[in-house]
């Protein structure tokens, strides 16, 4: 969701030794390196909408190609356990692969 984008993107910071990315929630950065945290410039609400404007057109228009040449397609809520979401995926790909399997089976009778 956007607004989880939002905070995650609005509360990143850098390592400015070796630019590895903090948050103070979801990935807090070790306390004896706290002094060397930069935020980042470029994370400000307008550039955050820009981005996210720009990945929703961008997402459609893959979601339609793929729409239109019959790929199978599904959207998954990551914003929970990798574990649970990794379970759904499979699920996904598993009753894809079995359609596909069906198919040809018939088509083989």
């Amino acid at each position: 969701p956007d607004e989880l984008a939002r905070e995650f993107a609005l509360g990143r910071c850098c390592d400015s030794a070796t630019g590895q990315t903090y948050h103070p929630v979801y990935a807090p950065a070790p306390a004896e390196i706290c002094e060397r945290l930069v935020w980042r410039v470029d994370d400000t609400s307008d550039a955050l909408n820009r981005r996210l404007s720009d990945h929703k057109r961008s997402v459609e228009a893959i979601v339609g190609v793929f729409e239109s040449a019959g790929i199978p397609l599904r959207r998954f809520d990551n914003a929970r356990s990798e574990l649970e979401t990794f379970g759904e995926v499979a699920d996904f790909l598993r009753s894809v692969a079995m359609g596909k399997l069906e198919a040809a089976r018939s088509d083989l009778a």
